[in-house]
C-alpha cells in the first residue's frame, strides 16, 4: 500500500491535467486486443465467465455470515446463467461499513488515492471478464461491453479520483497563523501564533444505486468519488445486473486486504429483488449521500424519503435531435441511423424526438422535404442493420420485457397516431437463437403535441415530429429539456447565425449539444475527461459526471488549532 501512490501516480497526474485541460486522452486501452492486454486474455476472460455460472458467486474476501441469494437468472441473450451472490441484513451491512470506514477516513488524501488508483489498475487487468459479465446481464454487443463496461467505465472511475485529489490538495494542510492583538506596557507588540492543521473526514457511508443497462460506468464514478474522499461505500446493483458490480467489489475488497485495510469498506448490497430492502438501506440515518441512475420512479422516492441525504440523480430525461439544415444528407441520416440503433436505444444519451420544420430543411442540393428527411434516416437503420451479423455487433439485446412491450406499444402508437416509416422486427443471431432483439422503429407525428411522444420511450423507439418552422422547433426541443430534461441534444445547422441562436438557446435550457455530426463521432458516447454528463441545470440530472461539485459534498474540512506560549 506504501508505494501505490508513486506506482501510479503519473496516471493520476495525467488525469488532473486532462480534467483541466479537456483533451482527448485515456488511462485505459478501449480496443479488445491481446496485443495490449496480455496473450490468452480473451480466453481467459471468457473461461473465467464461464466459470462463473449456476453457482454461488463466492467472493475472495468473504462478507463474513453472508447468505446466497439468486440474481440475474437469465442473459438478454437467452442463456441461463443461474448464480447466486452473498447478502447481509441492512443493519449488518451499515455495522460494517462503519467499522471499516473509521480506519479508512483517518488515512491522508495521497494513500486513499493509491489505494483507489491500485484498485482500478487489477479491475482493467479483467476488462474481458468484465465483458462478458456486463453483455449478459444487460444485452449490450460485445465490443461496447467491454469498451462501455471496462476502460470507460475506468476512466470515469478514475475521473473521479482526479477531481476528488484536486478537492483535498487544493488547500494546505498546516499553517503557522500570527496576528497582533495588542500591545503590552513597554508598548511591544503581542502577537497570537496558533499552529493550525486541516483535516479532511469524509461525511459517511454512501450507497451507490446501479442501473440495469451500464452497471460499471454509472456506478464506478460515485464508488470512487465515494473512496476517494475517506467514506465507506455500499453498492446495490439494478436488479438483472449484478454480475459486473459483484466482480468490481471482489477485485476492491482484494485490494483493501493486501493493504492490511478492513474490505467492508466496500461491500454488496443483494436485495434479492426485494424493494422494502433497498428502502431499509436508504432511509438509515448512517447512509449520508446516494449516487442513483434509473427512472424518476424512485428518484422520487428518495427525494421524498430520504430529505437529509445528499442525493446525487440520474434519471429519465428526452433526448432531442434538431435538424434546420445540412450540408451532407448522406452522412447526417447514417449518424442519426446508428445512434438510433445503438446496444437498442438503451442508452440514457439515445436520441427519441426529431423535430424537423414541415416544410423541409436546406441541403446544397435544394430543399428536402419533411418525409424526405423521415425516409433517409429509416433508409440508413435498414442498411445498416440489414445484416445480422452487423446487427449483433450494433444492436445487441433488450435487457428487459419491459423495454420489448414498449416496442408493441409505439407501434399501435404509431399506426393510430401517425406514420410508422420505419417497422420494428427482430433480429437473428445464429450464437444466441433466443436472444430478445428489435430492430428500431420510426414514426413520423404532424406536431410535438402527442403524449406518447412526450414521455421517454426507453429502448429502440424515435419519432419525427414536424413543427412550423425552424423557429418553432427551437422552442419545442428548449421546452422539452427544461420540462423532461435531457442528457443530449444534436443540431444539424448550417445557418451561422441561426445556430449561434440555437447553441445559446439550449445552453439556457440546460442540454449538452452536439453540432453536425456526420461522421463517426455519436450523439450518445460521452467521453471521461473532457465531456460533461449530465449538466444538473435540467430535470434529467441534479449532478454532473464529473466535476467537482460531484466531490465536494462527499467530505468536510476540520480545523485544529494549538496555540503557542
Amino acid at each position: 500500500m506504501n508505494t501505490w501512490f508513486n506506482d501510479h501516480k503519473s496516471t493520476l497526474d495525467n488525469a488532473i491535467e486532462a480534467c483541466q485541460k479537456r483533451h482527448h486522452w485515456a488511462a485505459y486501452p478501449e480496443v479488445p486486443s491481446e496485443k495490449i492486454y496480455g496473450e490468452g486474455s480473451k480466453q481467459a476472460g471468457e473461461d473465467a465467465f464461464n466459470a462463473l455460472q449456476n453457482k454461488p458467486f463466492a467472493l475472495s474476501v468473504p462478507m463474513s455470515e453472508a447468505a446466497f441469494v439468486a440474481a440475474d437468472a437469465k442473459s438478454p441473450y437467452g442463456i441461463e446463467l443461474g448464480i447466486t451472490y452473498p447478502q447481509l441484513p441492512v443493519d449488518k451491512l451499515l455495522e460494517g461499513a462503519e467499522a471499516a470506514q473509521k480506519q479508512w477516513r483517518r488515512l491522508d488524501t495521497d494513500t486513499r488515492a493509491g489505494v483507489c488508483l491500485e484498485m482500478l489498475d487489477r479491475l482493467a487487468k479483467q476488462s474481458f471478464l468484465m465483458a462478458h459479465a456486463v453483455m449478459h446481464t444487460t444485452g449490450q454487443p460485445f465490443v461496447m461491453s467491454f469498451q462501455a463496461g471496462g476502460p470507460h467505465a475506468l476512466d470515469r472511475g478514475l475521473e473521479a479520483v482526479a477531481y476528488a485529489y484536486q478537492a483535498q490538495t487544493a488547500n494546505e494542510t498546516s499553517a503557522e497563523w500570527a496576528k497582533v492583538v495588542g500591545k503590552n506596557r513597554d508598548g511591544e507588540k503581542i502577537v497570537a501564533t496558533l499552529d493550525k492543521h486541516y483535516k479532511t473526514r469524509g461525511k459517511g457511508i454512501g450507497v451507490v444505486i446501479g442501473c440495469a443497462t451500464f452497471p460499471t460506468w454509472n456506478s464506478y464514478p460515485g464508488m470512487f468519488a465515494d473512496l476517494a474522499t475517506g467514506n465507506a461505500v455500499i453498492s446495490k446493483p439494478a436488479e438483472g445486473a449484478t454480475l459486473p458490480l459483484a466482480i468490481a467489489i471482489d477485485i476492491m475488497r482484494q485490494v483493501l486486504a493486501d493493504a492490511g485495510l478492513n474490505p467492508d469498506l466496500v461491500q454488496l448490497a443483494n436485495t434479492g429483488g426485494e424493494r422494502a430492502y433497498t428502502q431499509a438501506l436508504v432511509k438509515d440515518a448512517r447512509v449520508k449521500m446516494i449516487d442513483y441512475t434509473g427512472g424518476p420512479g424512485f428518484g422520487t422516492w428518495l427525494q421524498n424519503n430520504c430529505p437529509d441525504t445528499q442525493l446525487y440523480l440520474e434519471q429519465a430525461g428526452i433526448n432531442n435531435i434538431f435538424i434546420e439544415s445540412t450540408d451532407n444528407v448522406k452522412g447526417m441520416a447514417n449518424n442519426i441511423g446508428f445512434s438510433l440503433s445503438l446496444y437498442s436505444g438503451q442508452m440514457c444519451t439515445a436520441p427519441q424526438n426529431i423535430y424537423v420544420p414541415k416544410d423541409g430543411i436546406d441541403t446544397p442540393d435544394g430543399k428536402l422535404s419533411f418525409d424526405e428527411v423521415a425516409a433517409a434516416i429509416a433508409k440508413s437503420v435498414e442498411k445498416l442493420l440489414g445484416d445480422d451479423n452487423r446487427a449483433f455487433a450494433i444492436l445487441g439485446a433488450m435487457t428487459s420485457d419491459a423495454v420489448k412491450a414498449r416496442v408493441g406499444e409505439a407501434n399501435a402508437f404509431g399506426e393510430q397516431a401517425g406514420k410508422v416509416v420505419l417497422a420494428s422486427c427482430e433480429s437473428d443471431y445464429a450464437a444466441f437463437p433466443n436472444a430478445s432483439t428489435a430492430k428500431p422503429i420510426l414514426i413520423s407525428l404532424d406536431s410535438p403535441d402527442h403524449d406518447f411522444a412526450q414521455a421517454e420511450q426507453f429502448g429502440p423507439v424515435a419519432f419525427v415530429i414536424a413543427c412550423e418552422d425552424r423557429d418553432d422547433a427551437l422552442t419545442a426541443v428548449c421546452d422539452s429539456i427544461e420540462k423532461h430534461g435531457a442528457m443530449t441534444t444534436s443540431l444539424y445547422c448550417t445557418d451561422a447565425d441561426f445556430k449561434q441562436t440555437a447553441i445559446e438557446e439550449i445552453a439556457d435550457a440546460g442540454s449538452p449539444l452536439s453540432i453536425n455530426l456526420t461522421g463517426g463521432i455519436y450523439v450518445n458516447q460521452s467521453a471521461a475527461f473532457t465531456d460533461f454528463h449530465g449538466s444538473a441545470l435540467n430535470p434529467a440530472a441534479n449532478t454532473s459526471l464529473t466535476d467537482l461539485g460531484f466531490v465536494a459534498q462527499r467530505f468536510g474540512w476540520v480545523t485544529v488549532r494549538e496555540e503557542r506560549h
